[in-house]
């Protein structure tokens, strides 16, 4: 399963493509002056095939800045997912010394009634985050 590391990178990855495809017809443009191709059937050819071409590379940037928006999206989530699981693990670390501290006044109150009376038990955080995603790692 992906963390959020590798969301990340994968997002930093798809960000460079990105950019690569919208560069990818600059150096052929730059190349391609009027005096290098003017005129005659090959020049419509030419210039229809790459307006064709710039059209794909546009695209494919724009798929690969959402799929970095997308890996973005969900590395916040295996954020989030992780910092709720740590504020539970320290809840619950808290609640089971509070448990045993609390069982043992009550075990102390039951066996000497002159021991002060511990009230109610402690209050248990519950269960643990479920994941929200099956891809959170």
């Amino acid at each position: 399963m992906p963390t959020e590391a590798t969301f990340l990178a994968a997002a930093d990855a798809f960000e460079t493509a990105g950019g690569q495809a919208d560069g990818a017809m600059a150096p052929v443009e730059r190349a391609l002056t009027p005096d290098v191709l003017e005129g005659g059937l090959l020049t419509d050819q030419v210039r229809l095939t790459l307006d064709r071409a710039a059209a794909i590379a546009s695209d494919a940037a724009a798929h690969c800045r959402h799929a970095a928006d997308a890996c973005r999206w969900r590395a916040e989530q295996c954020r989030g997912y992780w910092q709720d699981v740590h504020r539970w693990q320290h809840a619950e670390a808290a609640y089971q010394r509070q448990a045993r501290s609390w069982q043992t006044a009550s075990a102390a109150h039951q066996t000497s009634p002159s021991v002060p009376d511990p009230g109610a038990p402690p209050r248990s955080p519950g269960a643990a985050p479920a994941r929200p995603y099956g891809w959170i790692e």
